[in-house]
């Protein structure tokens, strides 16, 4: 099941292929808001929607 993630950051852009290290924010199946940093391929922007298959909850940081 995918997780619907605001972009509210972009951090930069690195390697050939065009890849940006983005921040962005989700909420967990518990309600909790989640701050990931996922790495996403093509153009990208700040509000953006990413679709995430997974919440890790080692690279999370949880806001309550």
């Amino acid at each position: 099941m995918a997780i619907e993630a605001d972009v509210i950051t972009v951090m930069g852009k690195f390697g050939l292929k065009g890849v940006y290290r983005v921040r962005c924010q989700a909420k967990d199946t518990k309600g909790r808001t989640k701050i990931l940093v996922r790495n996403v391929v093509g153009p990208i922007r700040v509000g953006d929607k990413l679709m995430i298959s997974e919440i890790d909850m080692d690279t999370a940081v949880s806001i309550e």
